[in-house]
């Protein structure tokens, strides 16, 4: 009697156990898909100013670009161009903060890069 008692609590235990990861493993990879798009966005970005050239972007500057919605996630993308330290004629910092909701919180990631215009 008491092993039927053990081997149902485990069974039950086992069956909960097994029905609570399900959703949480759930979550886990829409979470990763979220950044997955953010990251790829953030180097899309990048080197499309990379692209555009050196002499177009203004230091000091922080823009807003245009929200890009991506399966039903809006991301906010924000360019800043920065200076470091380093000579501003010849190298510039690039910083890409993307942000987008969910689940009632706010997620970001940031990318940062520095971009050369040495003479050759």
């Amino acid at each position: 009697m008491l092993e039927t008692i053990l081997a149902g609590f485990l069974l039950i235990s086992a069956v909960l156990l097994i029905s609570n990861l399900y959703p949480t493993a759930i979550l886990a990879v829409r979470q990763a898909e979220h950044r997955i798009q953010a990251n790829a966005l953030a180097q899309t970005i990048l080197d499309e100013q990379r692209a555009a050239g050196f002499a177009g972007l203004a230091l000091g500057t922080a823009t807003d670009l245009p929200a890009r919605t991506i399966d039903s996630v809006v991301y906010r993308p924000r360019l800043e161009v920065f200076e470091v330290d380093a000579d501003p004629e010849i190298v510039k910092g690039l910083r890409v903060n993307i942000e987008w909701d969910f689940r009632g919180k706010t997620r970001g990631v940031a990318y940062e890069i520095w971009i050369h215009d040495i003479p050759r």
